[in-house]
């Protein structure tokens, strides 16, 4: 099977999809993966950088992977959502079995899943393959009524915000009530911005969140993305200071550093810690090294999140009740909304290996790395906040819960055993 290269490449998405995605799946943390797919295009691709799936060619970039293998391996998923398991398998197996010795490209794609699922998604494909951007997500008007026979209806609008025509899109709804048992609703979105929801539950409901398993391409709402390292290498404006007071080879490695960084972007700036009066609040910000004058405004953000704390003297952080000394941390914050990265290094040798390194782990909001190469050892997310698109209903809390989902792989296991099991019954 070939790419049809005049109407994009289809083929690193479905790649990452079936294999990058589905591994991660398997190990229970394909929600996690999900996210960072949409936390790496909201922090990389810019506006004048964004193009739709159709235009896409290959990876040249954090921003072009971001849409080629990202948004595409999304679709694929929405697509799944959408039609369920069954007919999105099927659909992958005709596309397979119509395309393996020819040139195909997304019209074949959606014929194949047309003709499985006997649905019309030429609006779905048009879309999600010729329009760049992606959808903004709020949940409106809830409401919470009893029933005379003792269930609860439960009511809702969801709505498209994005300045931009709606996307048509299935957006799962997770449910809990006061018992602790879930349910999810499916709401479909057409070319209307908004729709509403109705469902009815036995126990009065306690919990409500849209796609909390980021099943859906959208921006992120608040409360979902954390303090990462994409923020800073994604940011078009920014300053990255050395430390004035660090040894003079630590302080050329460090310079070194910044300038390797700030190549290519036009927005970012290199200075010595010692030419601000006060840290900016409009931009990105990089601190470097353990002697950065700058260093007690990070460790003031750390002590008021009770995330890390810093000891300068001894070059020592503890990190989410973890101590860590004669290491090097890298912590990713926020400063008045901005993002503010810090790299705490003390040997010339473990700065040039950073410059290199970093940069690969973009999703992380805090890392640790020993010696002089220097080899990671610890690395991390910070803790999500609770989203925007989630409400409380009652003041019983039970413990969050979510309906089983099995894996691709775990679908087509229990389907082979279904055959077997029918084929010996015949």
């Amino acid at each position: 099977m070939y790419v049809d290269s005049s109407q994009g490449n289809w083929s690193e998405g479905l790649t990452a999809y079936l294999a990058d995605h589905l591994n991660q799946e398997i190990d229970g943390k394909g929600a996690d993966y999900r996210r960072d797919q949409l936390k790496a295009y909201v922090d990389y691709v810019r506006d004048h950088q964004d193009l739709p799936l159709s235009d896409f060619q290959g990876r040249h970039g954090a921003a072009s992977q971001a849409i080629g293998y990202g948004k595409a391996l999304m679709l694929f998923h929405m697509l799944r959502t959408q039609l369920g398991d069954q007919l999105f398998v099927q659909g992958l197996q005709r596309f397979y079995r119509d395309h393996r010795f020819s040139e195909a490209g997304w019209d074949a794609i959606q014929a194949a899943f047309e003709a499985e699922s006997g649905a019309d998604l030429s609006d779905f494909f048009a879309t999600w393959t010729s329009r760049p951007g992606a959808p903004s997500l709020a949940l409106e008007e809830i409401s919470v009524e009893p029933l005379d026979d003792g269930r609860w209806r439960l009511s809702g609008r969801l709505e498209q915000t994005q300045s931009s025509a709606p996307f048509p899109m299935s957006v799962p709804i997770a449910l809990l009530d006061e018992s602790g048992s879930a349910s999810e609703l499916l709401v479909k979105m057409g070319d209307q911005r908004s729709a509403e929801f109705t469902t009815v539950l036995d126990a009065r409901p306690a919990r409500i969140a849209v796609d909390p398993r980021f099943d859906s391409f959208r921006t992120l709402a608040e409360g979902e993305s954390t303090a990462s390292l994409s923020n800073l290498f994604g940011a078009e404006r920014g300053v990255i200071l050395v430390p004035a007071e660090a040894p003079p080879e630590l302080r050329t490695a460090y310079r070194q550093l910044a300038e390797a960084w700030q190549r290519g972007q036009q927005g970012w700036s290199v200075a010595l810690d010692t030419e601000l009066e006060d840290l900016p609040s409009d931009r990105a910000i990089w601190l470097l090294g353990w002697r950065n004058r700058w260093l007690p405004a990070l460790a003031e953000i750390g002590t008021e999140q009770q995330s890390f704390r810093l000891d300068s003297a001894q070059q020592r952080i503890n990190l989410l009740g973890d101590d860590h000394a004669d290491q090097i941390p890298v912590i990713s914050t926020r400063h008045h909304g901005q993002p503010l990265g810090w790299v705490g290094a003390d040997s010339a040798e473990a700065v040039i290996g950073l410059a290199r390194k970093l940069p690969h782990y973009g999703k992380y909001g805090y890392l640790v790395f020993a010696g002089s190469a220097p080899t990671n050892v610890v690395k991390g997310q910070w803790p999500a906040g609770e989203s925007s698109l989630t409400r409380w209903l009652s003041a019983s809390k039970p413990p969050l819960a979510y309906p089983s989902r099995p894996t691709l792989l775990e679908f087509e296991a229990a389907a082979v055993n279904t055959a077997s099991g029918a084929g010996v019954g015949n």
